[in-house]
């Protein structure tokens, strides 16, 4: 996965996880400890709060591409994509490559 990707998807997951832990202003340690966990935790607290929110949701009516199931990340990433895509919008992105 290349490097700008992988930031897209960090910043994705922890606004995830942000707006789900109901994020204040004045919450500034929530804050620094969830953009300083690793991405595997990241990733499993946000599939925890999807569990939790989406108890029964069947993933497969969205109709994925195959290579989104070759990383939990990236499957969460989606996850989180098709609940809340507004949250996509918030993410800029920078990057090296040639349009």
């Amino acid at each position: 996965m290349k490097k700008d990707k992988l930031g897209v998807l960090s910043v994705l997951i922890a606004l995830f996880l942000l707006m789900a832990t109901g994020y204040g202003l004045a919450d500034e340690k929530e804050l620094n400890r969830i953009t300083n966990l690793p991405m595997d935790e990241l990733t499993e607290e946000a599939n925890r709060i999807l569990e939790e929110k989406y108890p029964n949701e069947n993933w497969e009516k969205y109709g994925f591409p195959e290579y989104v199931y070759v990383n939990e990340s990236v499957e969460t990433g989606y996850m989180i994509a098709v609940k809340q895509p507004g949250l996509i919008e918030t993410v800029e992105l920078e990057s090296n490559e040639p349009d």
